[in-house]
């Protein structure tokens, strides 16, 4: 039987001028494995979702019970969820921020390798908020959140080492400078580190971004690959077009 293991490159670059924000991104395939660990299918899939002041992404296996924390955190007054609710969510949110733990990630794993998963595969996760500031932490797959030990910036998944060389890459032939970093040189580390992190077989697709600013949160995925959809079809009708009037 086919699982299901979300092999990824996801990529949070903080800001540290102009306005606070955090940039997180990420490429959209899933990849199917057989037994044996080999890839025997791929699909499209948006690996991230966000909330009023925060936004999660992650990297791991693609469980029943990922969905449904998923599920949960965006339709959290869903009426499945007895004794939950937008309130109740900030709590939790809050409470994860604050004492550097999210312990629904961490029941979230110890369930899954309960059941016959392996830690290398168990999910880890970007978060990224502004409250009570703008900011960014890796949860590990123990739920124990953690700043970035290496600037602005933190890379998770199978495409983690080409990104992470891209951007160092960047930094250090001065394309970029990492002490002005503002939100139109994230996206553009972002998308380039996303770019060179193709070459990762794991990874692909289109990118998905959001973008968390100090005022609200803000969701870029649909109308990314929207837009890549409508370019496709303005395309294609062109070369009918052409093809048409060749023949006349």
């Amino acid at each position: 039987m086919a699982c299901k293991i979300l092999m990824t490159t996801i990529i949070g670059i903080k800001t540290n001028v102009d306005d606070e924000a955090v940039i997180l991104a990420s490429d959209t395939q899933m990849n199917y494995f057989d037994e044996d660990d080999n890839v025997i299918a791929k699909r499209p899939m948006l690996k991230m979702i966000n909330g009023d002041f925060w936004a999660l992404a992650y990297s791991g296996a693609d469980t029943n019970e990922l969905r449904s924390f998923y599920n949960k955190l965006r339709n959290p007054n869903d009426k499945r969820y007895k004794n939950f609710g937008k309130e109740k969510l900030a709590e939790i949110m809050i409470k994860a921020i604050t004492k550097k733990r999210f312990y629904e990630i961490n029941e979230l794993n110890a369930k899954y390798i309960r059941e016959g998963g392996d830690l290398e595969s168990a999910d880890e996760f970007l978060m990224a908020v502004n409250k009570p500031k703008v900011d960014i932490f890796h949860i590990d797959v123990f739920g124990n959140l953690k700043n970035s030990e290496n600037g602005n910036y933190l890379v998770l998944g199978s495409g983690k080492g080409e990104a992470e060389k891209y951007i160092e890459e960047c930094i250090e032939g001065e394309t970029f400078d990492s002490y002005n970093i503002n939100i139109e040189s994230a996206i553009g580390l972002c998308a380039g580190a996303l770019k060179k992190a193709s070459y990762d077989i794991f990874s692909g697709g289109p990118m998905d971004l959001v973008v968390v600013r100090s005022d609200r949160v803000y969701s870029y995925g649909e109308k990314i690959k929207n837009s890549l959809k409508m370019a496709e079809i303005k395309v294609l009708e062109e070369i009918v077009k052409d093809v048409k009037k060749n023949n006349s």
